[in-house]
């Protein structure tokens, strides 16, 4: 899943949270705005969808202003 920031500045912070809510360890690679995150193998893909929209949100809620698209890519 690509994660798209309005605010590059802002993608660690995203990653950190990411790894912290979700309590797995989650490939995460970024360049620039962009995030790739992919789940372990382990969890079904649209489940591992679902969760990591909502995590998304949640950190979200704690920036407001900060844009972000997400695509399945």
């Amino acid at each position: 899943m690509n994660i798209q920031l309005s605010n590059p500045s802002l993608v660690p912070d995203l990653i950190e949270f990411l790894r912290r809510a979700a309590g797995i360890a989650l490939e995460t690679e970024s360049r620039g705005a962009m995030l790739r995150v992919d789940a372990p193998a382990a969890i079904e893909p649209t489940r591992a969808r679902r969760h990591l929209v909502l995590y998304v949100a949640a950190w979200q809620g704690l920036h407001p202003g900060v844009r972000i698209d997400i695509d399945d890519a």
